[in-house]
């Protein structure tokens, strides 16, 4: 048994059973991370009666501590650079991998420990061209992919940003957060950074955009999905499926991260109004959250009849399969915008 690896897990299972877990750097405290979980270690259980946090089940110590070092192995590599960015010294850098590697779980990853770490640990060997990237053409619009490493604070450890291109001008649409193996993905997140809508180029495009909701029924759940975020997914699809990558999967809640999330928030707001506004609009945010990656699933399944979307009630999760056929095409912008994602596409002038 890795000795040291124990003793740094097990500081961190006894500070996460008060609710908070320290990172110090070189300079001091860096993080405070407002997580409460407990564990049941080969039947050592340290949660009390009555206990509505995550339980980690480890029915094999040694086995669990191989894996958490193999994911470390591959971690460290994956973001070195934010050892030195933010100063922590390699046993604090390892403790914040680990707590970070938890704090995304989800309640069935809980219980199934074993496979979550795997699964994590070979995102981080799948390795991407990071940059950008030509991908294709639609129109007069050049598509632009763009795939970046994110930070070990960030769910996933890749964001796909797509732009279309032109004159010059360039709209950048939501992104997507994802991990993946040589087989599959997983959606972490769907994220808007683009706040800069107000040129030409953004308001043409986003007006045309909405032409993607022209069959869809403004009454059903998936009317509120983004035009510009489904286009993005979308290209998205496109080029994995280009990798040979057909299976896409996203998980609906993380529970250490909402809860971390919402005790950090209601310590900075002092007051009662305050902090129930606060509380408010955190689970509202984490609502929609939570919905926006699964009613993205079922959008697309509702465009491409080649997509299989299945939501399965005790993983918690909704699994998107692209059947070996090609999808029945309507009269909708979605299909050309699909099909004009070309990964043998080149313009180096245009880049």
């Amino acid at each position: 048994m890795n000795n040291k690896l124990k003793e740094m897990f097990e500081d961190i299972l006894k500070q996460a059973e008060s609710g908070l877990v320290k990172i110090q750097a070189n300079d001091g405290i860096k993080w405070r991370y407002y997580t409460r979980f407990y564990s049941d270690i080969e039947g050592k259980l340290t949660a009390k009666p009555n206990n509505k946090y995550p339980i980690i089940e480890i029915p094999n110590y040694n086995y669990f501590l191989d894996l958490i070092q193999n994911y470390l192995n591959y971690a460290e590599k994956f973001y070195e650079s934010d050892q030195w960015y933010y100063d922590l010294p390699k046993d604090e850098f390892d403790k914040k991998l680990i707590l970070n590697l938890i704090i995304n779980a989800t309640n069935y990853d809980f219980v199934n420990i074993y496979d979550y770490i795997k699964q994590r640990t070979e995102m981080l060997k799948q390795e991407f061209g990071l940059g950008k990237f030509a991908l294709g053409q639609y129109q007069d619009y050049k598509i632009v992919g763009e795939i970046l490493k994110t930070r070990s604070n960030i769910e996933s450890p890749y964001s796909f940003n797509v732009y279309f291109e032109k004159d010059g001008q360039s709209f950048m649409l939501p992104s997507i957060l994802f991990g993946a193996t040589e087989k599959d993905a997983t959606i972490m997140g769907i994220q808007n950074f683009n706040k800069e809508r107000n040129g030409e180029l953004a308001k043409k495009l986003d007006r045309y955009f909405r032409k993607v909701n022209k069959d869809v029924d403004m009454e059903d759940i998936i009317s509120k999905v983004s035009p510009n975020a489904l286009i993005s997914f979308t290209v998205f699809i496109s080029y994995l499926k280009s990798l040979g990558i057909k299976e896409f999967s996203a998980s609906a809640f993380r529970p250490v991260r909402y809860h971390a999330s919402k005790i950090s928030g209601y310590i900075k707001n002092s007051g009662k109004e305050a902090r129930d506004k606060f509380i408010q609009n955190h689970n509202h945010d984490q609502y929609n959250m939570t919905n926006k990656v699964l009613y993205m699933f079922l959008r697309y399944g509702h465009h491409f009849d080649n997509a299989n979307v299945v939501y399965d009630d005790t993983m918690q999760k909704i699994s998107l399969n692209i059947l070996d056929r090609d999808p029945t095409k309507k009269d909708n912008i979605i299909y050309d915008i699909s099909s004009s994602v070309d990964c043998d596409y080149s313009d180096e002038n245009d880049l």
